[in-house]
């Protein structure tokens, strides 16, 4: 089951289980567009980046969003990121 995660990702390493490392960056090294096959939980997801809109499949604060903002973070550093851009939201 393939599913989007659109938004601004915050993430921070926390001691977090669940995740692997088999994931591709979308777009190019200049502009990325998104993360393909992020393993979340047993879970394979899309993430495309938006600097507009925001939704996802997890809560907030539980531990399912913890292990995905971590398997985001893991997948960033694993592709060279060294800054995220933050925009707030209108």
């Amino acid at each position: 089951m393939k599913s989007p995660i659109l938004g601004l990702l915050v993430f921070g390493l926390v001691g977090v289980h669940g995740y692997t490392m088999a994931a591709t960056l979308v777009g190019t090294p200049t502009d990325p567009t998104g993360i393909d096959g992020l393993l979340v939980d047993g879970t394979t997801y899309d993430v495309t980046f938006s600097t507009t809109t925001y939704q996802s499949p997890f809560t907030q604060g539980t531990a399912a969003s913890l292990d995905a903002a971590a398997a985001v973070a893991l997948a960033l550093t694993s592709f060279g990121v060294t800054q995220v851009a933050w925009m707030s939201p209108a």
